[in-house]
């Protein structure tokens, strides 16, 4: 597969999970909505701070809702959970942090995958750093 084949499945990619987190996020604002007045509060990977913005902008467009965003490594954003954050909604990049605040009792369900991410290696023209193309040999 070409580097343009590759380039076009990677933004399927993109806008499909950027669907995805949007029906997540609208399921959790309607729900949150009907619980309580306040603004809803989604703590979420660092990694998801492109789409989430966007994400959110378009529901307060669409919807006139806001949302409240927090950013953070997963480790950080399970930790504050664990010692009681408000947070309604948490989107983690490591599944083990949810399945351990679902071991604690801490969330209502197991937690749904939303997403497999990938690790991309970029060599740098000039760069005294070597990639072999046998991944195997990095790990």
């Amino acid at each position: 597969m070409g580097a343009a084949e590759n380039r076009h499945r990677d933004k399927k990619q993109m806008i499909l999970m950027k669907h995805i987190l949007s029906a997540l996020l609208a399921l959790y604002v309607s729900v949150s909505i009907s619980w309580t007045q306040t603004v809803p509060m989604v703590a979420a990977a660092s990694d998801l701070k492109f789409a989430l913005e966007e994400i959110a902008a378009n529901y307060k467009a669409d919807k006139g809702q806001d949302v409240r965003l927090v950013f953070g490594s997963s480790g950080v954003l399970w930790q504050q959970v664990k010692n009681g954050a408000p947070f309604g909604l948490l989107m983690s990049a490591d599944e083990a942090y949810i399945d351990d605040l679902y071991k604690n009792g801490l969330t209502v369900g197991e937690g749904s995958l939303y997403a497999i991410g990938r690790i991309v290696l970029l060599e740098k023209k000039g760069s005294s750093i070597r990639l072999d193309v046998d991944k195997e040999a990095l790990i």
